[in-house]
């Protein structure tokens, strides 16, 4: 039982402990409205919410009281700009309805609501890099949170989720790389036998992706306890192949006060001895770290949390990741030491030169085309983060309208024929990353001229992959290209393909 009484939430746990809690709810001057839906950009514009859209100062949507027996709570759907939905009271009266929807949206933070009496508490439907913290969730006849569709990237964090009354578990996950962790799930029993306050068994979560909060708590969370939820590494994968950018991705972390926080990014190559910075002061969970200089080829990465009153977290440390120097060419003639021939350092230009001089046009073809397929090989494998099929290679190597005639290639790859070609690509996995980003940034990190790099984007813009806008950056009006939600589904489509 929940009830909330003079700001203060009290609940009574059925579990064997029987224990009163107290958690205190920020709640003040609460707002009647109706229940809100958001379809675009220009329906969260007409709401004239503070803040500006951007990372850095999300609009906020609080301060709410929202009871409704019909309809979703608040629906949020294909809007660009970063919100906040935060403070809220949110009451389906019977059950009937969900509480928040986000569809098809990233950089959304759902953060200290209250949502009581509906069906669905929470749902993501194709909804990636958001955050779901600090919510009290109690009498709900479904899922608590449910995540389905592509909905990837996301963490739930500090939850307290109470009587809900799904049949297995509390949440379903049906996405890739979404994080739960120190959640309190109210359960018949719990087992602490550290005294830690973390149950010392994992919460399993309904769904496709058999994923768990490793460490579920066994009290409610208390947001008086200032705290900064620990990150967990995503990216990169534990071997890497040597391309000129290496993607780090992170969960985000959460500050229990609600204070900004921004980002450390650290490597090691002494086994965690010393560390050296590479990044500060960022404000997002994502960098792309230009190792054009690394001479090193094993190294660990450490990432540190800072909230604006000098608060920082403990560290989230990966080890042994393995940067691969070159790979060798079959056939290639091997020096004294027994080594192939390295190629880092040397343009393409320079070796095809200096091979049509020596070897006539005959071996300059050969040679150049085992370039081109360890070329391809290489970006392929970087931009995936895992080894690339002979199919695949094979369907990259060969023009687009010479594809159905190849003999053995799974069909399931052809469907993916367009997307499987290094730029297009490369534009896909980057804007995947980010989300967006302004077009010449985005040509100088694919690195082709403006006439090769142009026409790819028109195509895949026709096809639906890609939306261009103009924005003003630096004080100048740009281009800037967006990840639509079929280019996104299209490649995670093509990730999972490739996987199996």
């Amino acid at each position: 039982m929940l009830i909330i009484t003079s700001g203060t939430i009290h609940v009574y746990s059925t579990s064997s402990t029987d224990q009163l809690f107290q958690v205190s709810a920020r709640y003040v001057n609460l707002i009647s409205h109706a229940p809100i839906k958001i379809e675009n950009n220009d329906d969260l514009l007409s709401l004239v919410l503070d803040g500006s859209g951007s990372i850095d100062d999300p609009y906020l949507l609080q301060n709410f009281n929202l009871s409704s027996q019909s309809g979703n709570l608040i629906e949020v759907s294909n809007i660009s700009f970063s919100l906040t939905i935060q403070n809220n009271f949110l009451n389906g009266l019977t059950n009937q309805n969900n509480g928040i929807v986000l569809r098809e949206v990233s950089n959304v933070r759902i953060i200290n609501n209250t949502i009581t009496q509906t069906r669905i508490a929470i749902q993501l439907q194709s909804s990636s890099d958001n955050v779901i913290g600090r919510n009290t969730i109690y009498d709900n006849t479904e899922y608590a949170i449910e995540l389905v569709g592509e909905s990837n990237l996301n963490l739930a964090v500090w939850n307290n989720i109470l009587q809900s009354s799904s049949t297995n578990s509390q949440a379903f996950d049906e996405g890739l790389q979404n994080v739960f962790q120190n959640n309190f799930w109210q359960m018949d029993t719990f087992s602490d036998k550290d005294g830690d306050q973390i149950n010392d068994e994992p919460y399993i979560i309904d769904g496709t992706d058999s994923n768990t909060d490793l460490k579920p708590l066994t009290t409610l969370f208390d947001t008086l306890v200032h705290k900064l939820s620990p990150v967990q590494l995503l990216q990169p994968s534990p071997s890497e192949i040597r391309l000129s950018l290496i993607n780090i991705v992170w969960t985000p972390s959460l500050d229990s006060h609600g204070h900004p926080i921004t980002y450390s990014i650290f490597y090691s190559t002494d086994g965690d001895v010393s560390w050296i910075l590479i990044a500060d002061n960022l404000n997002t969970n994502k960098y792309s770290w230009n190792i054009n200089d690394f001479e090193e080829t094993r190294y660990s990465l450490k990432i540190e949390v800072l909230d604006d009153q000098g608060f920082t977290s403990e560290y989230e440390m990966a080890s042994n990741y393995f940067i691969e120097e070159f790979v060798p060419i079959q056939g290639t003639q091997e020096g004294s030491d027994g080594s192939f021939f390295r190629l880092e350092g040397l343009s393409l230009a320079s070796v095809l030169l200096a091979m049509l001089l020596v070897i006539g046009l005959g071996g300059y073809q050969i040679v150049k085309r085992i370039l081109d397929q360890l070329r391809i090989k290489r970006i392929v494998e970087g931009v995936l983060g895992f080894g690339a099929s002979k199919f695949l290679l094979q369907i990259i190597s060969e023009d687009e309208s010479e594809v159905e005639t190849l003999e053995g290639v799974p069909p399931e790859l052809l469907r993916f024929k367009y997307l499987l070609n290094p730029v297009r690509l490369g534009i896909l996995k980057i804007l995947f990353d980010y989300g967006q980003m302004a077009a010449y940034e985005l040509r100088d990190l694919i690195g082709i001229p403006w006439g090769k790099f142009t026409p790819h984007i028109d195509s895949m813009a026709d096809k639906g992959f890609v939306v261009m806008s103009s924005d003003f950056i630096d004080g100048k009006v740009r281009n800037v290209i967006f990840l639509e939600e079929q280019g996104r589904s299209q490649f995670m489509e093509l990730q999972i393909i490739l996987r199996k």
